[in-house]
């Protein structure tokens, strides 16, 4: 009863085995304490397989191990009291060598790497127990890094279990591929003419031509020869790489398209991934056939207003034919006369132009792919200049910026420009133009410049003008322009309202910068508590300070108040409203400026103060001069009464003595 377990030692000392099959397994078990035995068994699975009765030690022999053999196996020491102690012999796995298998072939793509496996199908296999090694050629080996084609071959996996002697082998065939690569194909987006030959190549790289397959396809469709193009693609076991083409004679509108060229190979009959066995390339043609230029393109002169175009197409393939021409009529400083779209099937056409004026035509051909041109040039009769634009606009008080714009001169070499003046009021134009102008006809279509009247325009206006034109063919047009165009001013602005008095208000604003200038009037306009008007005519220029009182308004009313800045022309622009109210008393705040409008009222203090000053010096001398007479009258009178009179007798006051009284 003093035993235990530990009394139990099992030889050799390590408890699991895993073995091949048929292989052997054997342990000893050794009762080491005193206490009396009476049996020592040995259990596999919990069952009682052999005992012994006599000695302290007990042997497991396995021979030639089984599947049924696999198991734990228990050594059970028992005494003479019946009681007893056990300890584990070990677990032992038994693996079939018929299960042991490898891949037999495996595959790696060039370049990258790989790891040679062996692999089991045993349930009961305890891989820690297991050493796998891959050999080839006597070399150990099992990664294989960035894999190249001298690394194909057969290599062996040798398995073997700790603390067996027997191993197997296996063979392993290792298979490199070079993928497919397309390395050289079109441009995208080409854009080619048609009526021409084209080829288009692909070049790709691989390892060998066996199951190579090369497809060509156009918006998702596969193509095969034809007529209309070939196909052809060769390869090269030696430098493992191939080409492919695809051929057209002369290109249509319809061989447009998108492109995509497969390449693949099967490679044996192992699937490696799509992306090693094939690769593709899309890429997109567009085939454009333009129109040819018109041929025989001529333009007659029907009338002096009409012209007849007549001209050929050579058509040379079905694709280039125009579905529609585009006319241009030109003037000679560039601007378009007459613009037409025709027909595809048109070969003539008339139009109306002006007369007296050289034009240039074109002519063009479109179709969905691109344009055609032809040009011409012709002349129509002459006819007085036809003026289309004739504006004068007012500068200063005396220039104004001109623009003529004529759509023809009507023909001859020079074109020539007077421009007479009047006053809108009046209706005789001056005798004499305030400007003449020649310039040659090319030149004529279009003139800007400026009036300059330094003398003749002063103080005038607003003033209408009238142009003259004639052309080098005597021709003449007279064109008024009406009254003059300015700019008219902005409104003033900073407009402050500072009271004067109960019934006169200063203001003081700004003049807009805007306008043409000079501006002759100012309008402030009061719409409250009634409509009128205070004019300041003058000479006023923008940006310009100016400060102006206004008198006779009613004391404590409330006005509403617009400024306007006038020019020659009667434009201007009112300021915002501006509401004020004046009061029954002159505000002590008010600070009158040296304005010539209220100098008066500037004086008015200063005489009034001056006086007041004066009037209070005038009464202050009579004064000190009263008080100090008095004061020397009393003291006088004082000495008199004190003083004793001859003979030790004081004098009497009521006495007629003249000499002694004051005067």
């Amino acid at each position: 009863a003093t035993s235990t377990h530990t009394d139990i030692e099992i030889l050799p000392a390590n408890v699991n085995r895993t073995i091949f099959q048929d292989g052997s397994f054997r342990r000893t078990c050794r009762y080491t304490g005193s206490t009396a035995v009476g049996e020592l068994r040995i259990l596999h699975n919990g069952d009682v397989i052999d005992s012994e009765t006599e000695g302290d030690s007990i042997m497991l022999d396995v021979g030639s191990a089984q599947l049924s053999n696999v198991g734990p196996y228990t050594c059970q020491v028992v005494f003479t009291d019946s009681t007893s102690i056990s300890a584990s012999m070990g677990t032992l796995t038994v693996v079939e060598l018929t299960l042991i298998t490898a891949p037999p072939n495996q595959y790696v793509v060039e370049g990258e790497d790989i790891s040679l496996e062996c692999s089991f199908d045993n349930t009961n296999l305890v891989y820690g127990t297991v050493i796998i090694t891959i050999r080839r050629g006597g070399q150990t080996t099992s990664v294989i890094n960035s894999a190249a084609v001298d690394d194909e071959g057969e290599y062996a996996c040798d398995i073997s279990l700790i603390s067996h002697d027997s191993s197997t082998q296996v063979p392993i065939i290792l298979h490199v591929f070079t993928p497919i690569n397309i390395n050289d194909y079109p441009e995208n987006y080409q854009t080619l003419y048609g009526v021409q030959e084209a080829m288009f190549t692909v070049s790709f790289t691989g390892r060998e031509s066996q199951g190579l397959d090369v497809s060509w396809f156009k918006n998702g469709v596969q193509l095969s020869d034809s007529d209309d193009y070939s196909i052809t693609t060769a390869f090269s076991e030696e430098l493992r790489r191939g080409n492919t083409s695809i051929h057209f004679p002369q290109m249509r509108r319809s061989d447009g398209g998108v492109y995509r060229v497969l390449v693949s190979t099967d490679f044996g009959e192992k699937v490696i991934g799509q992306d090693s066995r094939r690769d593709d390339q899309s890429f997109q043609v567009d085939v454009i056939v333009p129109p040819p230029d018109p041929a025989e393109f001529k333009a007659a002169v029907v009338r002096e207003h009409q012209v007849e175009f007549q001209w050929d197409l050579p058509i040379t393939h079905p694709d280039q034919d125009a579905s529609s021409f585009l006319l241009q009529v030109i003037f000679p400083n560039g601007s378009t006369a007459v613009s037409a779209s025709l027909d595809g099937s048109a070969r003539s056409t008339v139009v109306n132009v002006f007369p007296g004026v050289l034009y240039n035509a074109t002519l063009i051909a479109r179709n969905g792919d691109g344009l055609g041109q032809s040009a011409t040039s012709f002349e129509t009769p002459p006819a007085a200049p036809y003026v289309s634009l004739f504006e004068a606009r007012r500068l200063n008080e005396t220039h104004f910026n001109i623009s003529i714009s004529l759509l023809y001169t009507g023909g001859g070499d020079t074109t020539t420009f007077s421009v007479y003046f009047r006053e809108q009021d009046s209706i005789e134009w001056s005798s004499d133009p305030i400007m003449v102008l020649i310039l040659d006809s090319l030149q004529a279509l279009e003139y800007h410049g400026v009036i300059s009247g330094e003398e003749k325009l002063r103080g005038k206006g607003p003033l209408e003008f009238e142009l003259r034109v004639k052309n080098g063919r005597g021709f003449m047009n007279r064109t008024g322009s009406g009254p003059e165009k300015s700019d008219p001013p902005g409104p003033p602005s900073t407009i402050t309202v500072d009271q004067i008095s109960d019934t006169s208000v200063r203001l003081d604003f700004k003049l807009p910068e805007e306008g043409t200038p000079p501006f002759i009037n100012i309008i402030l306009e009061f719409s409250k508590p009634q409509v009128m008007e205070r004019n300041f005519s003058g000479t006023y220029y923008p940006g310009q300070n100016v400060m102006k009182e206004v008198r006779d308004l009613n004391p404590k009313t409330a006005y509403r108040l617009k400024a306007r800045a006038v020019n020659y022309a009667g434009n201007g622009t009112s300021s915002e409203t501006i509401d004020f109210e004046t009061t029954d008393d002159t505000p002590s705040t008010a600070t009158p400026t040296p304005d010539e409008s209220t100098m008066e009222s500037l004086m008015m203090p200063i005489i009034y103060g001056g006086a007041a000053g004066g009037g209070i010096i005038i009464l202050i001398i009579p004064l000190m001069v009263f008080c100090c007479c008095c004061h020397c009258h009393l003291k006088k009178r004082q000495q008199k009464v004190r003083k004793p009179a001859k003979g030790g007798q004081e004098a009497d006051p009521e006495s007629g003595d003249d000499s002694e009284k004051e005067t």
